[in-house]
């Protein structure tokens, strides 16, 4: 009995090579949130910057949204209000989330933000040191 194993071999080396190229042009990214002022004020307005560690620029193709605590408040610079969100992208590898008008409901939250696959959650406590 003959047995041809030569596409066999080919389509392995193929595998083989097609991983490899997929495995060097990876970039492994993750996200980090601040918030800006870090003292947070009623009726005041804060920022929460989402900078995206790995990339230079961010890709406006990916997905990017955010969610305060299992609410979705915008996604992909739409808010759901307008009112009291908006995003903007700052030059490089950052977003930012901006929240007018602070109230008692936007404390003691998590916010979360988004990118490609990528997330990050950080909450906004009212404690002494960073609550008036």
């Amino acid at each position: 009995m003959d047995v041809i194993l030569l596409p066999v071999y080919k389509s392995c080396f193929f595998a083989v090579f097609a991983l490899l190229i997929f495995e060097i042009s990876t970039v492994y990214t993750y996200v980090t949130l601040n918030f800006q002022p870090e003292i947070v004020r009623i009726n005041q307005n804060i920022s929460i910057e989402c900078t995206v560690h790995g990339i230079d620029t961010i890709n406006v193709k990916l997905t990017r949204q955010w969610s305060k605590g299992p609410d979705l408040i915008c996604y992909n610079g739409h808010p759901i209000d307008s009112d009291k969100y908006t995003e903007t992208l700052s030059y490089g590898n950052q977003f930012i989330l901006h929240i007018r008008n602070v109230t008692e409901s936007d404390v003691n939250c998590k916010y979360q933000c988004r990118y490609g696959f990528e997330s990050n959650a950080k909450s906004i406590k009212s404690t002494k040191e960073h609550f008036e």
